[in-house]
């Protein structure tokens, strides 16, 4: 019988003759995760808006008791890959509706526009893009006293 080890180390250097190149190692000595050493979430490419939609998407598998709690997760979360919104924390998610939040990447710039003797702020989102983003969220109370969330980055 082989040991989960060597089945380990097996799979291992399978996956580095598949992908043709040496990787190194994030995460824990255990750990395999050659799929997310080269992501940059701050770049904002589409396959890092998509990623995290994926991970937005999590939010609707289960009804929450306080979403709103949930809805602080997610700010802290996406401020780890650079993304940030403004929340106004005194609404209410158990109430139905949508909500939109522009955002920015790393809040946003501010300065000397270089033209003028004014000041210019910028998002720094819309000239990687071309266009804005915006968070959409969208609660719906259950029966039960939960509520459901929906979170999706949307183009603005």
């Amino acid at each position: 019988m082989k040991s989960f080890k060597s089945i380990r180390k097996t799979i291992t250097e399978a996956s580095d003759e598949y992908t043709g190149f040496s990787r190194r190692r994030i995460g824990p000595l255990d750990g395999d995760n050659s799929m997310d050493f080269n992501q940059n979430l701050a770049q904002l490419n589409p396959s890092e808006i998509d990623r995290m939609n994926t991970y937005l998407g999590a939010l609707s598998a289960k009804p929450y008791l306080d979403p709103n709690q949930a809805f602080r997760e997610v700010h802290s979360k996406l401020s780890i890959t650079g993304l940030h919104f403004d929340v106004d924390w005194k609404d209410d998610l158990r109430r139905s509706g949508e909500r939109v939040y522009p955002i920015s990447l790393f809040g946003g710039s501010f300065g000397s526009d270089g033209k003028t003797y004014g000041t210019s702020s910028d998002d720094n989102v819309e000239r990687r893009l071309g266009h804005k983003l915006g968070l959409l969220i969208s609660s719906q109370p259950t029966s039960s006293g939960m509520t459901n969330l929906r979170a999706e980055i949307v183009p603005m």
